[in-house]
């Protein structure tokens, strides 16, 4: 039984409701992060102002950070692992970004 919809195969619409969900799920996740970047950075914010750490520890950290991202970023790229360019996947991220939560 072969299912066509507008021109499309079972393999095409299942891959690009796959996408959709996929970038449905990374849009929620980078709204989290966002999220908690913000409450870190206000915690970061308080501790420079109280003087418990200094802006050059700050600077250090994010340093750091920036070079593991790039890592993963590298083999994520190498290994294909999604696919950023699916309009399926934006629109699924687009949606999952600007999702009110409950």
């Amino acid at each position: 039984m072969t299912l066509e919809v507008l021109g499309l195969t079972e393999s095409q619409i299942l891959s690009i409701g796959v996408a959709i969900v996929l970038g449905f799920l990374a849009g929620l996740l980078v709204k989290k992060i966002i999220e908690v970047g913000v409450l870190i950075l206000a915690i970061v914010v308080i501790l420079i102002a109280i003087g418990a750490i200094s802006p050059a520890e700050v600077t250090h950290a994010i340093l750091n950070s920036y070079l593991n991202v790039n890592q993963i970023m590298s083999f994520i790229n190498e290994h294909h692992v999604t696919s950023y360019e699916s309009i399926g996947f934006i629109i699924g991220f687009v949606i999952g970004l600007f999702r009110k939560t409950v």
